[in-house]
């Protein structure tokens, strides 16, 4: 019994670290079963919620914006498309986008970013890089810091938040999830120059969430 207990606590902790960074208070949320078009709103992140989002789902999503229009993280997405092509192909494809991934996080790391405010996760298709504010901002804001890095990285990379809100362009899935396109788990990059998409554990793995440092957005901008 003291072991199930001591699992149960160490699943709490890791569900508390994961909900504070990417479902913070105000976040809108949603969940959706594989192959279904509509998306059930939530109105929190739950315990069970998440157990669900890291096995076969349903899986939890998120808009960037707010009600209020603010945002407490903005993101990178670089990901191949179409996401069902074969999966030689598509791993491919996804190590021929690890070189834009790098340009990304150079161009952050250039506007005053440290290695620790930049979460990249390899989303099962591609490359997501994640930079997370202490307070809440507008998203007018966190668009105009991403255009400078955008500008910096290459213009074909794809930022949110979109300002101003545009509904299917706003949303992201959350990380950890197995992308059922291809039946890889989303997993957090710990080295991205030397990380390879067809070789990689398919456990859960928060170890990057433990050092991630929040940015304070009137030292970049």
């Amino acid at each position: 019994m003291a072991r199930q207990v001591s699992l149960m606590d160490s699943q709490t902790s890791d569900f508390t670290v994961f909900a504070e960074l990417f479902a913070p208070a105000g976040t809108r949320l949603f969940r959706q079963e594989a192959g279904q078009e509509d998306r059930e709103s939530l109105a929190e992140l739950t315990l069970d919620v998440w157990q669900d989002h890291l096995g076969s789902g349903p899986h939890v999503g998120a808009y960037l914006q707010r009600a209020d229009g603010k945002v407490r993280f903005s993101m990178f997405d670089i990901d191949v498309w179409p996401r069902d092509v074969p999966r030689a192909e598509m791993l491919r494809q996804m190590e021929d986008l690890r070189p834009s991934a790098l340009r990304a996080r150079e161009a952050l790391e250039h506007f005053g970013l440290s290695r620790e405010q930049v979460l990249v996760e390899f989303s099962g298709t591609g490359y997501h890089l994640w930079v997370f504010y202490e307070e809440p901002i507008p998203a007018a804001l966190a668009q105009r810091f991403m255009q400078r890095a955008q500008a910096r990285a290459g213009s074909e990379l794809v930022y949110k938040p979109r300002y101003p809100f545009e509904r299917d362009r706003d949303r992201v899935w959350l990380p950890l999830r197995v992308n059922h396109n291809q039946g890889m788990r989303s997993t957090f990059v710990e080295d991205l120059e030397t990380f390879d998409p067809s070789q990689y554990p398919q456990e859960v793995n928060l170890r990057s969430l433990v050092t991630v440092q929040q940015v304070d957005i009137k030292r970049v901008m």
